[in-house]
This record gives C-alpha cells, structure tokens and sequence, in this order.
C-alpha cells in the first residue's frame, strides 16, 4: 500500500512538472529571446539560449517611457478597482441577502455583459464620453474598465456572501449595530479572501487594458504601460527582443501580486461553492 501511494505521489508530482513546464515555456522563451540581439531571432535554426546576451532591449524600455507608462497603468489600475470595489461588493451582497424575482435577470444580465467584447462597446462608449468631455482624460478608461469589473465581483462574490452564515449578522444586529454597521465591520473582514481575490482580478482587467486607453486617450503622456508596444513596431520594422523585454516588465508586477497573496486567491475562488 506503502509503494503504490508513493508510486501515485511520484505521478502526479511528474504530472504537474510536466504542465507547469508546458504553461512557463513561452514565458521562458520570452525572457531568452529579450536577451538576444533582433538578428539572432530570427536566425535558423534557431539558437535557445543567446550568444551574447544583451539588456539593450530592457534599456529601450526607459525610452519608450517606462517609468511614466508605469505611472499611468497604476493610476488607472487602482483607481477602477477602486470604483468597481465600492459598487460592486454592497451589489454582490445585497444580491445574497435580499431574494427578489429581478435576481435572475439582474445576474444573467451581469453574465451577457461578461461575454461582450470590448471593441464592441467602443462606439457607443466613444460618442458617450465625447459628449461628456471625457475623452482624452483618464477617466475613460477607467470608466470602461469598471463597466467589466463590476459585473465579474457580483458573480464572484455573491455565492461568498451567500455561503456566510446569517447568524453572525443577527448576533451583530441584536447587540445594537445597524444594517449598514454589521456589512461594514462583521461581513467584510470575513469575507477577506474573497475581496482580495477580487481586488486582484479587477486591479489586471486595467493593468491589461489595451483597446480602450488607445482609443479614448490621444494625449502619449497618459499612455499606461500596455501601449509601450507601439513605440517598438516603426515602417523600419519590429524590434522584437524590445516587444520581448516589455512583456516581461508588464507582467511583473502581476505576478508579485500573485505570489503575495495567492493564499487569499485560492481561498476566495473556492468560497461559496459549497453551502451548509
């Protein structure tokens, strides 16, 4: 018994090498292929590692405007998290807490806005903000973006809420505190690793925002760090190691968020799949 549970042990554990080495192949490759020169890339057969590695291609970086794209993407990033966490979560909750014949068609239409894709709005989107003078403004992005978001927290969240026992909102209310009270100081902390889980989600929809910071900004000074990549693809041709080494810079970050609070993403996608 001994051997055959360590047999499935060694297994499964060469499984999940072997996936894990299939999902970070092209990052790796990525990363190699930042280090080489433009010429090499393309050099066949091909070569894995560079001959003569070289950071040119992260140095173009600060040229293209590193540090003020990074700027502007955490600007953005955290000001419609922000925004989607102050409507989305009391919606989530409320959608947990009160029953209603509109539930359904309120959460199927939270589903439909899920599947649209995003050049889609950019037309009504566009004559909306033109008439409100918001292009060219931070503003329309990241109202955009929280159009996304909102929809994703209710989805995610409401089971959450909905699997919290209501007793320990009860116990809150008959000691003395409010509706408002017992949601902010009793149902919040406990549901934590949801609203991280969410925060997380709603803080990459902007990070990775591309469409809608090219359409609705003109101003290169607002630019967030997703539209670096036009400054790489010029009529002379395609600095690829460049597009190479901005991947990897924009992706850092998310992954460092990642790592910090996985525990709390784990928890939280899990939570309300199973109600007692």
């Amino acid at each position: 018994m001994k051997r055959k549970k360590y047999g499935k042990r060694v297994l499964v554990f060469a499984l999940a090498l072997i996936v894990t080495a299939i999902y970070l192949s092209p990052v790796v490759w990525q990363f190699v292929s930042s280090l080489k020169k433009n010429e090499e890339i393309f050099r066949y057969p091909p070569t894995f590692l560079p001959e003569n590695p070289t950071g040119q291609a992260y140095a173009d970086q600060f040229e293209a405007g590193l540090f003020r794209a990074l700027k502007n993407s955490m600007i953005q990033s955290v000001s419609s998290m922000a925004l989607a966490l102050l409507l989305g979560v009391p919606a989530a909750y409320g959608l947990a807490r009160f029953s209603s014949r509109a539930q359904k068609p309120i959460l199927f239409g939270f589903l439909v806005t899920q599947m649209l894709p995003p050049a889609l709005l950019l037309t009504p989107l566009f004559l909306f903000y033109t008439k409100i003078h918001l292009i060219n403004t931070r503003w329309a992005p990241i109202l955009s973006t929280v159009t996304m978001s909102i929809p994703f927290i209710v989805i995610l969240l409401r089971p959450f809420f909905a699997s919290l026992p209501k007793s320990v909102e009860e116990s809150a209310r008959l000691d003395g505190c409010t509706m408002f009270q017992a949601f902010w100081k009793i149902m919040l902390p406990v549901a934590k690793p949801g609203l991280i889980t969410a925060a997380i989600f709603t803080f990459i929809f902007p990070w990775s925002d591309l469409v809608y910071s090219i359409a609705f900004i003109r101003n290169a000074d607002l630019w967030p760090m997703t539209t670096l990549i036009n400054d790489f693809q010029t009529k002379y041709g395609t600095r690829w190691n460049s597009i190479m080494a901005f991947g990897i810079c924009i992706i850092i970050p998310i992954v460092a968020l990642y790592i910090a609070l996985q525990k709390y993403v784990i928890s939280g996608l899990t939570a309300g799949a199973v109600k007692e």
